[in-house]
């Protein structure tokens, strides 16, 4: 019956403002109920998402949820009773549809007061965690915490959710936040090095949540600078991170005429090309580093010794856009 659902959004996505197809079974669009922002009109936080064998609507901004058939109902009458006819067989509305609770995650109650969490910035100079973070140069943001009992820190935020997830590491926890400011996810980063210790864990709070970090703070009104990996993004003004490297989740949530997409230095990564072909097609600048620049990322070329400032006017430098995008990209892959 999944098909079914399916084949309705879409058709009733052409009535939808901003309606875009994120994958297989996430649909994103401006909310028709509550307007969605009217402040930024390229805010769209209305979502169709699967749910074991069926779509339902959900909103992140005034928290409404639907099932496929009800939101059809409250859109076109017509298309609601094609949809319940192809899949119940009847036309009439069953009558008890199945209520779907949409609860604030556990994890937004408060992280500072999580048992199996400390706030980095409460750690001494000696902690490894600290020492890993100085090493690089991240700063040390308020925002970053720490657990040497990762397994029971996910046990005990999602109890059930993460099964394989069972060995205790000691990991720095990063917090990746809606524009709202509700946690939609975290990662786990690893500070020991070992061959069973994967260097990222990604848990989500929320199943659709958007692999984007720095939305909170993130001003729509300045240039944007969008890079590969939250720690990169510490480096650079109102930037944000890509925490999968596509763009896709961007489109409809900050403008494209001033952000930057800044990936990262690999120039013979066919994952890398492609996904910089997709954003130069939805209308991104992007840029591309110079020859004699051997750095890997953002992180690596500050610890070099270039500041803030220095790396900003690099990457000004070597922007482009549109057909001078293709032409730079068309370069710079040969490097």
């Amino acid at each position: 019956m999944l098909h079914i659902d399916i084949k309705y959004i879409e058709i009733i996505g052409s009535t939808l403002n901003r309606f875009t197809r994120k994958n297989d079974y996430l649909y994103n669009f401006r909310c028709p109920y509550c307007g969605d922002s009217k402040k930024h009109t390229f805010k769209a936080r209305g979502f169709f998402y699967r749910k074991k064998s069926d779509m339902f609507y959900k909103c992140h901004n005034c928290g409404i949820g639907k099932t496929v058939s009800t939101f059809l109902k409250d859109r076109d009458g017509n298309l609601f009773k094609q949809h319940r006819l192809e899949k119940f067989g009847k036309t009439t509305i069953i009558p008890i549809e199945p209520v779907h609770k949409f609860e604030t995650p556990k994890f937004n109650v408060g992280l500072k007061s999580n048992k199996y969490l400390t706030a980095i910035e409460q750690l001494n100079n000696s902690h490894v965690a600290i020492k890993f973070l100085q090493d690089r140069k991240i700063p040390l943001t308020k925002e970053l915490y720490f657990t040497d009992k990762f397994a029971t820190f996910i046990a005990d935020l999602m109890p059930g959710k993460y099964p394989d997830i069972k060995q205790e590491q000691k990991r720095i926890i990063i917090p990746f936040y809606s524009i709202e400011g509700e946690l939609m996810m975290l990662q786990g980063r690893s500070v020991e090095p070992g061959p069973h210790n994967k260097r990222y864990v990604t848990v989500k709070i929320w199943d659709d949540a958007l692999k984007i970090y720095g939305l909170d703070k993130v001003d729509c009104k300045k240039s944007i600078y969008v890079v590969e990996g939250p720690f990169d993004s510490m480096f650079l003004p109102n930037c944000i991170a890509m925490g999968g490297g596509d763009c896709d989740n961007l489109y409809n949530l900050i403008p494209t005429e001033n952000t930057t997409m800044v990936y990262d230095n690999e120039p013979r990564n066919k994952d890398t090309i492609r996904r910089m072909k997709k954003a130069i097609s939805m209308d991104y600048k992007l840029f591309f580093w110079p020859e004699k620049m051997k750095n890997k990322d953002i992180n690596d070329i500050f610890l070099t010794g270039m500041n803030t400032e220095e790396i900003v006017e690099m990457i000004n430098k070597n922007t482009f856009g549109g057909f001078g995008a293709t032409l730079a990209l068309n370069r710079w892959k040969r490097i």
